[in-house]
This record gives C-alpha cells, structure tokens and sequence, in this order.
C-alpha cells in the first residue's frame, strides 16, 4: 500500500478523502510539474517525493507562495491539507517555520462575490430541471444536507411516512464523524416519490452508459442502493448545467468561481429555518458540530420534528411569494390569539384561587360564629366589649387615653 493510500484511509468520508486527495495533488504537481494527465501516477510520485533527499521545510514555503493565485480561503486550506499529509508521514517542521509559511498564503476571506440563493433562483432553477434535479435541489434546500452527505444516503436512511419526512445520515458519511438526521419539506417528499418512479430506469441507462467508459468492460454495480445514485461530481455537473439552462451562469472576475455554487443551499436552509426555528436547531440539523450533542440532548426527536414543521413553510419553495405572506400572517395572528387566550386562562386560574381563599374564610368566619352562639357566656363578654368599645367612642378624653397606651 502506497503512503497516499494509507495516509486517505484515515478518512471515512468519500468528500473528505477527494479535497485531500485534490490539495496532495496540487502540491505533487508544483514540485515535479506534471500535469492533468500524469494524475494516474500520482501514488508512484508521492513515494517518490518521500524516497527523494528533499528539503521538506523549503518545498512547503514555496508552496505557499504558489499559492498568491487561489483564492484566500482556498489557498489555506489546501496548505493545510499538504501540511497535515507531511506531518502524517514523520516530516517535522516546526510551528515557527509553519507560521512563516503560513506568512506567504495569500490574505483575506471569501474572495467570490456570490449571488443570492433565495426563492425566486430557486424557482427558477426548478424550471429548467428534471424530476432528478428537482428531487435533488429540493432535498438540499430543506434538509441543510451537504451535497456529499446526500449522495450517501440509502433507500434505507429515508423515512418517507414519518411526519415530517425523516433522513438518517451515517456518521462514516459526515464531515463532523457524527450521527444524525434531518428533515425535509413535504413538498421536497413528493419529488422524492416522483424520483423513485424513474429511479430504477435511470440506473440502468447510466449502467449500460458506462459499459466502455474509459475502457471499463464490466458495468457498475446495479444493486447500488443510494436514493441518488450517481457521484459528487455527477452532481456538480448537473447543477451547473441547470444555472446555465436559467441563464444564470456567472463566474467570478477574480476567482473564476461559480457565483452560484451547490452548497449554498445550506446557507438558504440556515438563514430561512432559523427566521422561525430556534438558530441550534437549523445548525445542528445541518450539521455543525458545535450544537449537535447540545441541542439533541436539549431537544426529543419529537420537539424537533414539531419545531421544523412550524418553519417548514420557510423552506417550502414552489408555494406563491403572496401565498407564503399570507400564511405567515395567519400563523403569526393565530400566535397571537392563542397567547391571548392563555392569558385569559392564567387570569381565570388566579379568580378561581381567590375565590377559593374566600369561600375558605367565608366558611371559617361562619364556624366561629357558630361557636359562639353555641356559648351562651361567651356571647355575652362580646355584648359586653361591644358596649364598652361605644362608650370609649363617645368619651373623647377616654378615647385618647386608650390610643396612648
């Protein structure tokens, strides 16, 4: 087993492995200055880069400096992809020499000045895509998946008659290493089942398509149980062929980037859910790990579940803009009145206690009297008391006297 072989297996995400693999690839080709076509020799030229007498330290800072072109955030984290594969392999370079290196990587954070996801572009995506492509950006839109998690998902992980509908995403299959699930919209449901009507015929097209691609003589499995079966890069494919059938194909000046790209469905689903939804849930839904111990161990499956169907309206996508104002006022008039009505209640409660307390003393005060019209010596000291207290009243020096003591 070669060293980049070995040093990818310690990554059980497929996406994971392929922005490893692609950053390892970038560093190879600067140091021998091979190109595209050479990629087929990249695990021959990795041992070879580590059976040459070469200046680790040096290459990486050079590196570096190649990098001045790529975008910022690009550029890091390919760096760091090379750094963390040399450091696998027992090259040691010491922090000071990394943060010199690091001195060299090009400024700045997100260079792309992309385009807003919002519904209207979601809408016209929608437009221009088969049942396949509208399964898939609907699924992405309402669930906060990452498009690498969604292509892992089985037949098996997707729960279409729960309510809302239910996906369980493996923890191998995640960036963070943790289990979870998500939901998605009713209306992302229905292209679901209308994908699985095709799903089986566009499994077979795909597998005779690919009988002699590249030379294969064998077809890929036909048993492949995903719910999209087909690639990251099938994928991005398709979501660009569709931006560019909207006529919203754009690249950025400076980055040559897509201005719309797939994973900027995840921004749409964080930034609607959490409009109506508390912001824990959207994210750890989406999958960000700093809230997905603490908001599943705060939260039951069930709250959950009844948090994202009073948002789901948020990430419904084909539902009428004035439709969705005019739900959105109704759900937040009924808010209203039933906050209304609970106060009417918790006032109701606190009469009823009050009226409680005084029939208590109403009915305390009644068996004194009782009492005392039962004690025939006792009633008259209080006739008594009761005359003397008069008296006292109409004698004014008296009466000061008394309210001295």
């Amino acid at each position: 087993m070669g060293r980049l072989t070995e040093f990818l297996d310690n990554y059980n995400n497929q996406s994971t492995r392929g922005g490893y693999r692609s950053g390892i690839l970038a560093f190879i080709k600067f140091i021998y200055g091979i190109t595209d076509g050479d990629k087929g020799r990249l695990e021959e030229l990795v041992d070879q880069y580590f059976d040459d007498s070469r200046d680790h330290k040096t290459d990486l800072m050079k590196f570096a400096v190649s990098l001045q072109k790529r975008p910022p955030l690009s550029a890091r984290q390919v760096f760091n992809q090379v750094n963390e594969f040399l450091s696998m392999n027992d090259v040691v370079i010491t922090s000071k020499d990394i943060k010199r290196a690091r001195n060299k990587l090009p400024k700045g954070g997100v260079a792309t000045q992309e385009k807003d996801m919002d519904l209207e572009t979601i809408r016209s995506l929608l437009a221009h895509t088969d049942v396949k492509g509208k399964a898939l950006i609907l699924t992405l839109a309402s669930s906060g998946m990452r498009i690498g998690e969604l292509l892992t998902v089985t037949l098996k992980d997707i729960d279409l008659d729960s309510k809302p509908v239910k996906i369980n995403i493996r923890g191998k299959n995640t960036k963070t290493g943790y289990q979870r699930f998500t939901f998605i919209s009713t209306e992302a449901a229905q292209a679901v089942k209308e994908w699985l009507k095709v799903r089986a015929k566009y499994l077979d097209a795909s597998l005779e398509k690919g009988m002699h691609l590249n030379g294969r003589t064998t077809a890929k499995s036909s048993e492949d149980d995903r719910l999209f079966p087909f690639s990251d890069n099938i994928g991005n494919q398709l979501f660009e062929q569709v931006v560019k059938s909207a006529e919203l194909f754009e690249r950025d000046e400076t980055t040559n980037r897509m201005t719309l790209h797939i994973h900027m469905f995840r921004k749409f689903f964080l930034s609607q859910l959490s409009l109506k939804a508390p912001k824990e849930i959207a994210e750890a839904l989406a999958g960000h790990q700093g809230y997905l111990t603490s908001s599943y161990r705060r939260y039951t499956e069930a709250q959950l579940a009844e948090r994202y169907l009073e948002a789901e309206y948020l990430v419904t996508i084909q539902t009428p803009k004035d439709l969705q104002e005019i739900e959105s006022e109704f759900k937040a008039k009924m808010q209203d009145h039933t906050d209304i009505l609970e106060s009417i209640v918790k006032k109701n409660l606190r009469l009823e206690e009050d009226l409680n307390k005084l029939k208590s003393e109403v009915q305390s005060s009644n068996e004194l009297f009782q009492s005392i019209s039962e004690n025939p010596a006792l009633l008259a000291n209080l006739r008594e008391m009761v005359e003397l207290a008069r008296k006292i009243e109409n004698i004014p020096d008296l009466k000061k006297r008394f309210t001295n003591i």
